[in-house]
Order: C-alpha cells, then structure tokens, then sequence
C-alpha cells in the first residue's frame, strides 16, 4: 500500500506541478489514510477463525496423489455446477459471475488425471453417448440384415441363427459408471465490501483514485456413488478488485482562451480468473475433507 500511495503521490506531483506544497501534502495525507483503512480491513479479515477442514499436513500439491492413494483409485465426473449467488450485471440481465463452471471443474480435475489412480470422466454428454451408441446398434443390425439377405435360402437355413453373431462394424466399450460425483455452485457474489477513494485539486487542477473489491464464493461437494453419502465439502472465496484513474486540468489562459484536459482509465482484474483460483481451493479443500 506504501507503493501505491507513492505512485499516486507522483502522479499528483507530474500532472500538477504548479499546485502549492500544501495541496501536495494534502493529498499524501489522503492517501494515507485510505491505505491505512485497507490495512485495517485487512487485519479484521485475519482475525476470522478459519474452519479446520484437517489433514492439513497434506500440502496442496500433494491432496490429488494422498486422496487416490487412500481411496485406493479414484473414477470421478462432475455431474453439475449452478450459479446461486443470483447476482446480475449493473443494467444488464446476464449473470456477474461466468457459466463455465463446469467446465473449470473438470479441467482442474484433469490437470491430476492418472491412467490408473485418478481417472476423470464426463457426464456433461452422457445422453449424446448413448444416442451415437444407438447410432452404432441400428449400424450393426442393418450390417447383419445385409449379410444374411446376401446368402442363399439353402445357406440361411443352414446357419440359422449363427448369422446374428456376425461381426459387427463398429464395436464399442462398455461406460464405465463412476465410483465419485462431484457437483458445485457459485454461493454468493458480494459487491463492494470494499470501496476506497482519494483525490486532491487546486487551482483547477485535480486528481482522483477510486477503488473497489467484489468477492466471489463458491462450493463443492464429493459424493460416494456406492452410498450417496457426502464424504467431503470445500469452500473458498476469492476477491476481484476494481481500480479507477482520474485527472484533469481546467485553466484560464487568457481573457478569452480555456485550457481544459482530462484523463483517466480503470484496471479490473477477471472475474473468470477468480473463479478458477477459488474452484481450484475449493476443490482441494473438499478432497482434503474427504481424507
């Protein structure tokens, strides 16, 4: 926070260089104090007692191999992920936070695949995999219709029902169901816990510094196929910071000239990025609790 009061003050100094010393020391005072209120908030949020999920020995890099291991190998899909948080863009009618949930699970999931102790599977498409395998069985039969109407009666009757164990062209495995599910949801989105601002002006020139933080929480749940019994729950939360840049200069030249300059612009860290940063510990977190 030291830096970005620094940076604010020089950017007070370089855009407003005949503003007095007083005006200057002004402005370091208000950013200052807008960092220490940061500083405080920060503190306060320290002092919420974590929830102990256990097996916290296990570090993150190692929860994906110590889970399979201990379960004794591991096939999983991600059967849902539902937003929750019921929160809408300003003035819009789309959602705040991305609904590619589903799809963030299962790649975090597939980033710790193993051929033989942690393998992912999908179910996003199960009703498309049994129609093209329907596709495949209607294929089959019509194949051993032809092969049988290509043979004489005599040869027919002969065979008989040896016929339907012609080979197939195309022949496929059977799905194999999954031993955990996992499903999720976005749990909340909350605006503005956080809103900073500072900013200073003299003799028509002014500079402003607003900041705000959204955060989105989310949920994930492993279920035990065998018994629909919930074996572990992970939830995190990650924030998304929003940063807005404003200065401008407004002069009386002369009698009958006017000087009048702004400039600005905003730094917003994605949304979709901070979902995956808090899916990625939820996760871990829910396979930790699972342990």
């Amino acid at each position: 926070m030291k830096d970005q009061a620094y940076w604010n003050l020089r950017l007070a100094i370089q855009g407003c260089l005949p503003m007095n010393k007083f005006c200057v020391l002004a402005f370091l005072l208000i950013s200052l104090s807008g960092c220490n209120m940061v500083t405080n908030v920060e503190e306060n949020i320290a002092k919420v007692p974590q929830v102990n999920l256990g097996n916290l020995e296990i570090s993150d890099d190692e929860i994906f191999d110590a889970f399979s291991t201990r379960r004794g190998g591991v096939t999983i899909a991600v059967s849902s992920f539902e937003d929750l948080s019921g929160s809408r863009t300003e003035g819009g009618a789309s959602t705040s936070v991305a609904g590619s949930g589903m799809l963030l699970l299962e790649y975090l999931l597939r980033q710790h695949a193993a051929p033989t102790t942690f393998r992912v599977f999908s179910r996003k498409l199960l009703n498309e995999l049994v129609n093209e395998r329907r596709l495949a069985a209607q294929l089959n039969a019509a194949y051993a219709e032809q092969q049988m109407s290509s043979l004489s009666s005599n040869m027919q009757s002969l065979l008989g029902d040896s016929l339907k164990n012609t080979k197939p062209l195309v022949s496929f495995p059977e799905i194999i169901p999954v031993n955990y599910l996992v499903t999720g949801a976005v749990i909340g989105y909350d605006k503005n816990i956080l809103d900073l601002g500072a900013g200073a002006g003299s003799l028509g020139i002014n500079n402003r510094y607003q900041q705000s933080t959204d955060s989105v929480t989310v949920m994930v749940q492993l279920i035990n196929v065998a018994t629909a019994e919930i074996i572990g729950v992970g939830v995190d939360s990650e924030t998304i910071e929003s940063n807005l840049y404003d200065a401008g200069v407004f002069k009386l030249l002369k009698v009958d000239q006017i000087l009048e300059l702004e400039g600005g612009g905003s730094l917003n860290e994605p949304k979709t990025y901070a979902l995956y940063v808090a899916l990625d510990r939820a996760v871990k977190n829910m396979l930790r609790d699972a342990i």
